[in-house]
């Protein structure tokens, strides 16, 4: 039987809240930052009892840990003492700003060797980054041996998330003036030359014209001696063939000559680079040459080609000219032709011994010929607030602004990253298109909400896209707004 007197007891068992970790969160270091503290508004629960809880790492909740940015996520522990409970989320830092380009030298570096030969040497790029620079590549050795010739030089440094900057420059090598039998000029074929002194910077070389040939023009003896000084060769005469002068004018082709040995008046082929005009032999003028002597006319250079001085010799005088998107040590095709501009460069104008950089060190087409093909992938220079997070009372205001660059220029955009209220329910809101100069890469965007409420808490995304090619490039970096209810004064 049942005591009905005796009373009930009821137990009531307390509910213990189970404790829930955040989800996992992926953020990104704000503009020239190296590390930050994890902004609690990115995390997916709202209602933690900070107060109560500890973190591993230390500091966490309280904005005293600082993340770095890595390719490793940072295991983050939650730990309550009332009841005893821990969870874990994880926090993956990213960065997506490039190194800087601290120092690069500029676009032409001259350099004159004492040899035909020698070690090059140019001041190194310097590259600085918010985090660090962890690898940097090259296309050519500081300090290699090198002969005379334009080369391009391409450094790229990255930071471990693989972000890349360029330095890239021309280096023009001249070899040293070297005095050898071999580059003395003169003689033509009717001639023997012997070498009496040779040094790196001086030569002294005999020049002797075979039978029936004499110098093309007044000498004191057929047999002279030629000096170089400096890579210089005083001025050589040609070897021609001559004939006897037995009227008043000379033969075409021909100019008169007083042989002071023999003591006798000739008349003497004019060489090989000239004509007759006039009885006198004049150099064939610029674009064209003459390989005969004795000439009366000179040849005409190819057509799309000219020559770089008077006087040629032979069409291996006759050089064509590069083309715009082409450069030689010269500005004239070698014996592979003219070097195209590599990519990241351009050149609009022909004859040229160089290209031009593309600007902000963009991506070009190798052989490119005007700066418009020149890409920028769109990217987020600035942004205000510069800590990338505001908080304010209800009815105050806001202002977030973001500059972005990019060739072409980029288009801009703030919006949120979840669908806001009804605009009722909110603040008043302007954005603005910034002006930027005529022709510049930059664009800009301003939104100000006035007299905020508690529904323009949100995550504002500034987004940055232009077309590099065919694919669109796109930057983007996140604004917190927190906006606190306003305390109600005491009465």
């Amino acid at each position: 039987m049942v005591n009905m007197t005796r009373p009930l007891t009821k137990l009531i068992a307390k509910k213990v809240k189970k404790l829930v970790c955040p989800n996992d969160v992926t953020i990104q270091l704000p503009l020239g930052a190296k590390d930050m503290a994890l902004p609690l508004e990115r995390l997916s629960v709202k209602d933690l009892d900070i107060d109560n809880l500890v973190t591993e790492p230390n500091g966490v909740l309280s904005g005293d840990y600082r993340f770095i940015a890595q390719a490793l996520s940072t295991r983050v522990v939650l730990k309550s003492f009332k009841p005893s409970q821990s969870c874990d989320f994880h926090v993956t830092v990213q960065d997506s700003e490039p190194p800087k380009v601290k120092y690069c030298p500029p676009r032409d570096v001259y350099i004159s060797l004492n040899a035909y030969n020698g070690p090059v040497t140019w001041k190194e790029p310097v590259f600085e980054d918010n985090v660090a620079v962890t690898k940097k590549l090259q296309n050519m050795q500081n300090g290699k041996v090198l002969g005379e010739q334009v080369y391009y030089v391409d450094y790229a440094a990255f930071d471990s998330f693989n972000n890349e900057a360029a330095c890239r420059f021309f280096v023009h090598v001249k070899a040293g003036k070297v005095c050898s039998l071999k580059t003395m000029p003169g003689g033509d074929g009717h001639s023997t030359k012997m070498s009496l002194s040779e040094t790196a910077n001086f030569a002294k070389a005999l020049l002797l014209c075979k039978p029936g040939s004499t110098f093309s023009k007044n000498m004191t003896s057929p047999r002279t001696v030629f000096d170089c000084r400096n890579g210089i060769w005083e001025d050589v005469p040609d070897c021609v063939k001559h004939v006897p002068k037995t009227s008043s004018i000379c033969p075409a082709g021909h100019n008169t000559l007083y042989l002071q040995t023999y003591r006798k008046t000739v008349c003497a082929e004019c060489p090989k680079g000239t004509k007759e005009e006039g009885g006198e032999c004049v150099s064939c003028p610029m674009g064209t040459y003459n390989n005969i002597g004795g000439s009366t006319s000179c040849t005409k250079c190819p057509q799309g080609s000219d020559t770089l001085a008077k006087g040629q010799k032979d069409i291996t005088g006759c050089r064509f000219v590069c083309k715009a998107g082409e450069y030689s040590k010269d500005g004239y095709q070698e014996g592979n032709g003219c070097s195209r501009c590599p990519k990241g460069t351009f050149q609009s104008n022909p004859r040229q011994k160089s290209c031009h950089i593309c600007p902000n060190y963009g991506t070009s087409e190798e052989g490119s010929t005007s700066s418009d093909k020149c890409k920028v992938p769109a990217r987020i220079d600035q942004v205000i607030p510069l800590d990338e997070k505001i908080s304010i009372i209800e009815g105050g205001s806001f202002t977030i602004k973001c500059n972005a660059s990019g060739t072409p220029p980029p288009t801009i955009d703030i919006k949120s990253v979840e669908p806001l209220a009804n605009a009722t329910l909110r603040g008043s809101s302007l954005k603005q298109q910034l002006v930027t100069v005529s022709g510049s890469a930059s664009v800009g965007v301003k939104l100000t909400v006035t007299n905020a409420t508690l529904s323009d808490n949100a995550v504002y995304r500034c987004v940055a896209t232009n077309l590099v090619g065919t694919k669109t490039a796109k930057d983007t970096r996140d604004i917190v707004v927190t906006v606190v209810k306003a305390k109600k004064s005491a009465v």
